[in-house]
């Protein structure tokens, strides 16, 4: 009776849930009643939602459920076709209904429920700190579709955000009906590029399902709850297979959530998409504590196909999983007798018992109290899928050695509900003892089929049987070899790799591994041979053990880890390695995914590279964590020369353990590897890596014997992949296990592929796995359908047909090609042309566009490029997003007509019959082709503001310009006479008169980017600008045509030159271009001209040698230069063009000396580098050699860099920027001059201290005497020292001036309060002098620490739910100024933490970065959600915006106070940049904007003149001096830097958001190091600061008697002061 009782629990359990709780709604909630309109209602969001990367200001609620950003969905439109922003809910013609909004930021109930949500169902570091700022709740009430006994429908969207991230919620109340008018509902988020991401059940009848989607952590709950566990279990996933309910991705039912912020949406429980290269690690502790084995094993495909005989595999036979998670039982030959014969005695018992249970069931669903409840038949067609188990025996074993015999029968699919992995950690929740071996495998089988299960108390682990090893989970048979496939990506110098394969082998008896990286092109794959660490892990993986208590990676994880790496190439590149390891596939090989990023050095052709045979140490520091750092040197070989580099490898490997069973083997593990080479073969593209690997636990003090380099250079020439196939090749050719009727792979559309000594069946290409009872195997291969799983190579515009074993592409209507590349239909001509461009033929993926690939076609037909995935393009010019612009190419091939001509922007080009290009106006425009001009008649300005405010010219009309209006104070667009409109659209004046000469080119801006705007002298005298093409190009100046071969790269094959020709100026000389490798003529120095006609140079202007030459044309300058204005004068100089240098009128030649690529132009001995001073590339001796890099010789050695050896052993060579020179310095733990003696501490101590503790060291005290003193987590005297206890459990060990904060490792420690100092046990208070330090801003804290890595920092001050963004420190009051963006204000305090004011909270929205002007007493911010710049006085009552215009996202502040300028960051997505504004917020330009993403913390050098910045985007530490030029890369790669400061203009800092750690290089560039805020505490580092140990800065007018202002005072340059009213408070006197 119990049974049957807890049965009819389950279906009123489910039925409770099945109808979700919406969020409150309605008028009395203070929502907006949007009535029922076919039409879409539109509004402006106060607060922007961040989709897809874009900041969406605007948008359109449709009552058909569908909401979209920046423009409306019409009725009856499909949101494929449209391709807009978009999210749909349940999209589908409606009726009737009523649609509520609101917007909120006050509602705190809301918000804190919602951040709640998404802190647990999103546990990555990235959304543990969020907070939701604002709500935007829209419900769909009583929607009703053109049958109205249908029913109605009721759904949800909230959107939230904190205004960097934001997420998406589907809650789905009531779903009476699924469809309207023959359509079905939609549910999905959609783009304006074609993408799009459709939620479970879109566009099906299965739609009503998302009202009973159960909540992911649901289904263990229930069952941890009852004694019959397995019965229950049973019951309940006949039922499931009976009512068909899903799972939602979060913890709540009937709903969905997403994260929309991203490129791709984000799912809980696993992302779909991943933005720059971020990767998330296998680790614990990155997930909850509930649902974190869930998400680590859940399939991601939850069709996975039915595996009845998972848990019941025969022992012959092998359970299998693909990379998608899903399982499969393979057979290679038929079944035994005695397994059939039991499983008949099973499946009659079986019978007999689940028929009684239907039956009860069946009674159960008769209930009147459960209506809903699953009919007979369904309940009896889910026993007959029940009754096709085929029973398995685990082996069990209890801790006597005991064995028992368990026989239950699982239901499919229930790994959906409970993973395989660390079962007893999913069933054993809250406060419930851990399971069994019993238990647990009533439920299903929980170790490998060679492994068995071990109890423990609490709790149960796997053991590999006898002759297998690995974790229990895992199990391989000792000594067969393994094989690893994945892939291999990355970005390695600022280059994609794209995504290669990666092959390993490896013979497990010996250790050795063997592994292969494809198509891999020469350069980087020579630099790729650095990377030993890729093969590295393959060797720790399946390393040969030597002794009983070692071990391999192998025992540790059972394949099935995650490793990050960090390897430092000498002193100046840096490489990350990610690499997944996910276990095994379906066809038995394991998984393995490599990404790389990071730079490293050239390695010249030819060059060796020769690792030495080392010893790794592998230390697991916890629970399923593994860590390794290693030092050797590598010797790059070429010739006889010999180049050592320094190779540091820093491991990390996570990874999941048994929690019940103690480690009972080594912590540290040697893993020693011998004989390891690398080599790449040029011939099939490929890097090879090999080595052999014991597992020991001693080292080899003595070192190893040197190999002769003969035998070095016989490993490189061994292919490392044919050397160990041979001899089981041979063994294979005696018998094949593949010979006709050794196998069963007989169905159709099925091979067999030998594997070892056996073989496995495989579909063919175009078919896929499907279980089939009938057939011996057990399975057929069926057709896969390639068009419904998006399987395909069908262009976006084209429609795929599912055929049998493959599939054809058809364009849509409106669209012509062969369906995998279709063009809209229009100029034939044109169409004709580009799909020909794209068949010129490729012979790699290199000869195509970055975004493209190269097709190889078979049967004689020509390769092809074609762009990659959903872009589109031709493939070789351009690839990118449906609906960008593509980018001529500045330089063409001439073999086609219209890619000679350049026709106006407003034209078309045309081919005649003749084969003749010609350029033709467009529709509304008049004119030859190459200018043409709107028709007044035809042309009429669209409505539009008055002011369409802009940033650059671009952004207007063609014929306007974006200039500055005084009367307005912001710059708008402005159409050129005779032209008008509104500065976007702008027609003929037909009242003008036409003869005035056109504007100037200096006004406009409308000069051919192969011409230049130069000032010219009229037939009259007058003055004006125009356009002049540049020598080689001829027209008008505002269009350009190339003319000369000059401007070629290079010159056409066999071509004869001017060395043979002779054919220059008599005033011209041949040259040779080094850069074009070609012989070109060359005027003489002052003359002008291209080499062919030369022309005296004017003389007429004065001249002087310190003066640039002053001009009135172009052609009074030298042939490389131009003539421009003179910044801040009407002055007009000759100035060399980029790329060349001089005085512009007597010579320009090429700035650069050598191509950093090609290391012929310098000496064997020399290198072309950057320099700085010389602003080119130059040839620059190497280290240990002198010269002018055209002639290296050998240098005197004079200091530790060019001669190492002069340090001591234990010592290293540093660069002393106080002395400028290296030096020797003793190493950490080392004591004495560097050069002649390094004394380690060990040995210190014996002579200076007698009797310390083995936790203790000996040191210095504060009167310059050595004593013992325990170390960190210890107590005593030094002599004896205690571990310290943890202070949660008892707080009176802490000082009564100290607090007991979370620890780095998990335990909890005293940490003195700012003002004292010591270990926590004893605190003692600060001096008053002031020591440099660091501020830092972290959530709810501001935190306070030294510069000194080895002294933890202190929690300084604490604000409940503020989070502290921007932070600067007010040196002349000494006290801390910071921004809090969640409480809309600024924030100021004391120095040591006190008295904390709050200010400016009613006038600001989201404050982040901030400036103080000490000298002014002013405080500028930025306001990214009013995006402005403003101003405030330091003591909080007076405020005014000083830009308020042309801003998008501005982020970060810096002050230059000697120049009076302020510099901001703007991460405008389509134009970032940095840009420049006076203090008191005039001549507001930009001044940063090529090469530059994702501009963040910004810094001023004042003494070196410079500002620096960190960029999140292309990860660098970059500076520029502030005139704009000079800009070098200081330090790269960074993660993802945020904040950035600089101390005493000797060292960076940063906060970082991957790791959450500060960072730090000095100026230069070297040094780098990095270290956490504090000892405890966790989130986001934002802001930092450093705090000086003395004022510095320059004053300003502002600091006597506030400039003489009344309210605010604002400097500008040469000393004076601009007094303005403020904007915060009204009717002021004077104002």
């Amino acid at each position: 009776m119990k049974l049957i009782y807890e049965f009819l629990l389950v279906p009123s359990i489910f039925f409770c849930t099945s109808t979700s709780k919406l969020y409150g709604y309605g008028q009395d909630r203070g929502d907006q009643e949007i009535p029922f309109s076919p039409d879409s209602y539109g509004m402006s969001l106060d607060v922007p939602i961040i989709y897809s990367e874009e900041t969406q200001n605007e948008l359109f609620i449709s009552s058909n459920g569908i909401v979209s950003f920046g423009k409306s969905i019409e009725t009856g439109d499909s949101v494929d076709a449209r391709q807009l922003n978009s999210i749909a809910v349940f999209y589908v013609p409606v009726t009737d209904g009523t649609v509520y909004y609101r917007a909120t930021s006050s509602d705190s109930n809301l918000l804190n429920d919602i951040t709640e949500r998404i802190q647990k169902n999103f546990p990555q570091e990235d959304s543990a700190d969020f907070t939701a700022l604002h709500a935007i709740v829209l419900t769909w009430d009583q929607m009703k579709n053109a049958d109205p006994t249908q029913g109605s429908n009721q759904f949800q969207l909230i959107l939230a955000t904190d205004g960097i991230t934001s997420y998406a919620f589907f809650i789905y109340g009531r779903i009476d009906w699924t469809s309207s008018n023959g359509q079905h509902a939609e549910a999905g988020f959609y783009f304006a590029n074609g993408r799009q991401h459709s939620l479970i059940h879109s566009g099906t009848d299965s739609m009503r399902e998302l009202v009973q989607l159960v909540a992911s952590n649901f289904v263990p709950k229930i069952f941890n709850e009852n004694n019959h566990f397995g019965e229950l279990k049973r019951i309940l996933m006949i039922y499931r297979k009976a009512r068909k309910f899903s799972l939602s991705n979060n913890q709540r039912e009937g709903s969905q959530i997403f994260r929309i912020s991203g490129s791709t949406p984000e799912d809980p429980r696993g992302a779909s998409g991943i933005d720059d290269y971020q990767y998330s690690d296998y680790n614990e502790r990155d997930y909850d504590e509930d649902e974190g084995n869930d998400r680590q094993h859940q399939p991601s495909n939850a069709d996975c196909p039915p595996d009845p005989y998972r848990y019941h595999c025969p022992p012959e036979c092998q359970i299998l999983s693909d990379d998608r998670g899903c399982s499969l039982c393979v057979c290679t030959q038929p079944p035994s007798h005695s397994i059939h014969s039991e499983t008949n005695r099973i499946e009659s018992d079986t019978e007999v018992k689940m028929s009684k249970h239907a039956s009860e069931v069946d009674n159960g669903a008769r209930n009147d109290k459960y209506p809903h409840s699953a009919s007979s038949d369904s309940l009896s067609n889910a026993v007959d899928e029940e009754e096709e188990l085929i029973p398995y025996s685990p082996h069990t074993k209890n801790k006597d050695g005991h064995s028992d015999e368990a026989e239950n029968r699982i239901p499919d699919n229930v790994e959906e509900a409970i993973p395989n992995a660390d079962l007893s950690n999913d069933l054993s929740q809250d406060n419930e003892s851990p399971l069994n071996c019993d238990a647990a495998n009533q439920v299903m089988k929980v170790c490998h089929q060679h492994a068995e299960c071990v109890d423990y108390s609490p709790g149960y682990c796997c053991k590999c049987l006898p002759g297998y090893y690995g974790n229990g989970q895992e199990c391989l048979k000792k000594d067969e070899p393994q094989r690893i496939n994945g892939g291999f990506e990355g970005v390695i110098n600022g280059e994609e790799l794209q995504r290669t394969e990666l092959h390993t082998y490896v013979t497990t008896s010996e250790g050795r591994a063997y592994t292969a990286l494809s198509q891999i092109s020469p350069q980087l794959g020579r630099s790729l041979l650095l990377l030993d660490s890729i093969g590295g892990v393959m060797g720790w993986l399946f390393a040969k053990v030597a002794s009983a208590k070692s071990y391999n990676g192998f025992e540790l994880t059972g394949g099935l880890f995650n490793r990050t790496v960090n390897v430092h190439i000498g002193d100046r590149n840096t490489v990350t390695i990610r690499q997944q390891f996910s276990g095994r596939d379906i066809y038995h090989y394991f998984k393995a995914h490599i990404l790389v990023t990071g730079t490293l050095p050239p390695v010249n052709e030819g060059a060796e590279i020769i690792f030495p045979d080392h010893e790794d140490e592998y230390r697991r520091e916890g629970p399923g964590f593994v860590r390794s750092y290693s030092t050797y040197n590598v010797i790059i070989k070429e010739g006889a020369t010999e180049n050592p580099v320094k190779l540091t490898v820093d491991q990390q490997i996570h990874y999941n353990e048994c929690s019940f069973k103690k480690f009972d083997k080594d912590a540290l593990v040697v893993i020693r590897v011998t004989r390891p080479h690398v080599v790449y073969d040029v011939e099939e593209k490929i890097v090879r890596y090999a080595s052999e690997n014991l597992a020991t636990d001693e080292r080899k003090h003595s070192g190893y014997p040197e190999e002769s380099k003969e035998t070095h250079r016989e490993e490189h020439r061994t292919d490392p992949d044919q050397q160990p196939l041979t001899e089981r090749e041979n063994a294979r050719d005696s018998q094949n296990p593949c010979s006709s009727g050794r196998h069963l792979c007989t169905s159709p559309n099925m091979f067999c592929s030998p594997v070892d000594y056996s073989y496995r069946c495989e579909c063919q290409q175009g078919y896929q796995v499907q279980l089939d009872s009938s057939v011996q195997l057990g399975w057929i291969c069926v057709d896969t359908n390639e068009c419904e799983r998006r399987d395909h190579t069908c262009d976006h515009n084209a429609v795929c047909q599912n055929t049998e074993g493959s599939y054809t592409c058809a364009c849509k209507e409106g669209f012509s090609g062969d369906g995998r590349q279709c063009e809209e239909i229009g100029d034939e001509i044109d169409s004709k042309s580009s799909i020909e461009s794209t068949r010129k033929g490729c012979q790699a993926h290199q000869d195509c566009h970055q975004w493209g690939e190269c097709v190889f076609e078979s049967d004689g037909k020509p390769n092809y490029c074609r762009c990659r995935g959903w872009y589109v393009g031709d493939g070789i010019n351009h690839c990118g997003p449906p609906g960008e612009t593509p980018v001529k190419p500045r330089i063409e091939q001439i073999e086609s007509g219209c890619e000679r001509i350049a026709c106006d922007a407003n034209a078309q080009c045309k081919v005649s019959a003749t084969g003749e290009a010609k350029c033709a106006c467009k529709s509304g425009f008049h004119g030859d082709g190459y200018q043409c001009k709107p028709l007044v008649a035809e042309t009429t300005p669209k409505s539009s503001k008055t002011d369409v405010i802009c940033r650059a010219h671009s952004e207007c009309g063609s014929n306007a310009n974006c200039v500055y209006g005084v009367e307005v104070g912001y710059y708008r667009c402005v159409c050129v006479p005779p032209y008008k409109g509104n500065g976007i659209n702008c027609v003929l004046d037909d009242t003008a008169v036409i003869t005035n000469p056109p504007a100037s080119c200096d006004i406009i801006n409308n000069c051919d980017p192969n011409g230049d705007c130069v000032f010219e002298k009229g037939p009259r005298g007058e003055g004006y600008h125009r356009c002049r093409c540049r020598p080689g190009y001829t027209g008008d100046g505002i269009q350009c045509t190339m003319t000369s071969l000059e401007t070629f790269p290079l010159m056409p094959p066999g071509s004869e030159q001017c060395d043979r020709l002779n054919n220059c100026h008599e005033s011209a000389e041949c040259v040779h271009d080094p850069l074009k490798n070609i012989f070109k003529c060359q005027c003489l120095d002052g003359y002008v001209g291209d080499g062919y006609i030369c022309n005296l140079i004017h003389t007429s202007l004065p001249h002087t040698d310190d003066a640039p030459a002053r001009c009135h044309e172009a052609s009074d300058c030298h042939h490389n230069a131009h003539c421009i204005v003179r910044e801040h004068s009407m002055d007009y100089i000759c100035e060399c063009l980029p790329g060349y240098r001089g005085d512009g009128i007597r010579e320009c030649n090429l700035a650069d000396e050598c191509n950093p690529v090609d290391s012929r132009y310098c000496h064997p001995n020399a290198e072309c580098i950057y320099g700085v001073n010389e602003g080119a590339y130059v040839c620059k001796c190497k280290q240990g050699y002198t010269g002018t890099g055209q002639d290296c010789q050998p240098a005197t050695a004079v200091s530790c860099n060019e001669r190492p050896e002069m340090c001591h052993a234990n010592a290293e060579c540093i660069y002393s920027h106080e002395k400028n020179e290296y030096v020797c310095v003793c190493k950490h733990g080392s004591f004495g001059d560097g050069y002649r003696n390094c004394i380690v501490q060990e040995r210190m101590e014996s002579s200076r201290c007698s009797g310390c503790s083995v936790h203790a060291s000996c040191l210095k005290d504060s009167s310059d005497m050595w004593k013992c003193r325990c170390n960190p987590g210890y107590q005593g005297n030094g002599q004896i020292c205690t571990p310290i206890g943890d202070c949660l459990d008892d707080r009176s060990i802490c000082d009564v001036n100290a607090e007991c904060v979370p620890g780095e490792f998990g335990q909890y420690v005293c940490n003195c309060v700012y003002g004292y100092h010591g270990n926590g046990r004893i605190c003692s208070p600060d001096s008053d002098t002031r020591k440099e330090s660091l501020l830092i801003g972290r959530g709810m804290m501001i935190i306070h620490r030294s510069t000194n890595i080895d002294t933890p920092g202190k929690q300084l001050i604490i604000v409940p739910h503020q989070i502290a963004v921007g932070i600067d420190f007010d040196c002349q009051e000494e006290r801390i100024v910071w921004s809090d963006i969640a409480g809309h204000a600024l924030r100021t305090a004391s120095f040591n933490g006190t008295d904390e004011k709050k200010f400016l909270e009613t006038v600001l929205k989201s404050p982040e970065g901030i400036a103080v002007d000490t000298s002014s007493r002013n405080v500028y911010y930025v306001d990214s959600i009013k995006d402005e710049i403003g101003v405030a006085t330091l003591d909080g009552k007076y405020q005014k915006a000083i830009v308020n215009e042309g801003l998008v996202n501005p982020r970060a502040l810096a002050i230059d106070l000697r120049n009076r300028h302020l510099y901001y960051s703007d991460w405008h997505r389509e134009n970032p940049l940095i840009g420049r504004v006076d203090l008191d917020g005039s001549n507001n330009s930009p001044f940063i904007n090529t090469d530059i993403h994702l501009p963040n913390g910004l810094t001023i050098l004042e003494q070196r003149q410079e500002l620096c910045w960190v960029d999140a985007g292309m990860q660098r530490l970059s500076c520029i001096d502030l005139t704009g030029r000079n800009r070098r890369v200081v330090f790269a790669p960074l993660e993802y830097p945020f904040g950035l400061t600089s101390l005493n203009e000797q060292r960076f800092y940063w906060t970082d958001w991957r790791d959450n750690k500060i960072h730090s290089v000095s100026i230069y560039g070297d040094g780098y190091f990095s270290f956490p805020p504090t000892l405890g505490g966790s989130g986001r580092l934002y802001g930092i600061t450093a705090v000086p140990s003395t004022c510095r800065g320059a004053s300003s007018g502002c600091a006597i008697n506030n400039g003489g202002c009344k309210y605010i005072c604002l400097p500008q340059r040469n000393n004076n002061v601009k007094c303005v009213c403020p904007d915060n408070i009204k009717g002021l006197e004077g104002c």
